[in-house]
């Protein structure tokens, strides 16, 4: 302050530490579009239900790239990331098995690897998951989407020339592609980071 009076810091590492500014702010999970029964914490990047399969989504979403990174608790299938398209209409939040729903897009943790729902209907398994972590890219003008884990893209995508997407979301232009989340109740959990933590484990914030 002007009189010299400041907070001491304590119990804070430099990952805990992230800039926050009307040019250069970060989405987190929305409090406003949750699940009944889900909890957020450590500062709305954490996530966990007492329901069943109920969902949430990302505070702020794209019409160009972007990508992000979710760990889960456990690969014991009980937790979901991805992406809707919001312009074509939020899905309801509270349904049981959320992500099973015509217009969600993404993939479970499993101890078989990161299987895929596609529209709401099951995919296949796509690769193997490494530290429990998924990385998720997405063109919002293609509609194209990219999963891996470990700093790796599972299948050879490479979300820099537009090869080999996990699945594409169709897309008219203007709309808007928001990551959206489900999971069970405890001990399922999550935790994403959208460029507020320093800890991007494959280095690819700049998407």
């Amino acid at each position: 302050s002007g009189s010299g009076n400041h907070w001491t810091i304590s119990g804070l590492a430099a990952v805990d530490v992230g800039p926050d500014s009307p040019t250069n702010s970060f989405a987190t999970f929305n409090a406003i579009d949750l699940g009944t029964g889900g909890i957020l914490t450590d500062g709305n990047l954490g996530y966990v239900t007492s329901n069943t399969f109920t969902g949430v989504t990302a505070t702020i979403g794209t019409t160009g790239k972007a990508y992000y990174e979710c760990s889960s608790l456990n690969l014991s299938g009980g937790n979901v990331a991805g992406f809707v398209n919001t312009t074509a209409g939020l899905i309801n939040i509270n349904t049981g098995n959320y992500f099973a729903q015509a217009g969600y897009y993404g993939v479970i943790w499993t101890g078989s690897g990161a299987l895929t729902y596609i529209n709401g209907s099951q995919g296949s398994y796509i690769g193997t998951i490494s530290d429990l972590m998924i990385q998720f890219a997405v063109d919002a003008t293609t509609g194209k989407c990219w999963v891996g884990s470990g700093g790796t893209w599972f299948g050879s995508g490479n979300p820099a020339t537009g090869a080999n997407p996990a699945w594409t979301i169709p897309v008219s232009a203007g709309d808007v592609i928001v990551p959206a989340f489900c999971c069970g109740p405890a001990p399922y959990d999550l935790r994403v980071n959208f460029g507020q933590e320093s800890t991007f484990a494959g280095a690819l914030s700049a998407g």
